[in-house]
């Protein structure tokens, strides 16, 4: 799936892509398909952001080692 998305059903509006160099990206979108979440995963760590509907990022999640760090 390199350099691809696969689109889930309509009711759970998500796509998981992999980038050409293996990174993992999941993006989750509202009803009128704005992204209000955007995820990576790579080597068990995620990152995850979140933006409110204007498009203002209002959360930014580290999770590493079993550790979280958020900035909001």
């Amino acid at each position: 799936m390199k350099g691809a998305c696969e689109e889930g059903a309509r009711s759970t509006l998500w796509l998981l892509c992999e980038t050409s160099d293996g990174f993992l990206i999941n993006l989750k979108r509202n009803y009128s398909g704005l992204i209000v979440a955007l995820q990576w995963l790579y080597s068990n760590s995620t990152v995850a952001l979140q933006w409110l509907y204007s498009g203002s990022t209002v959360a930014l999640q580290w999770l590493y080692s079993g550790s979280t760090v958020a900035l909001q």
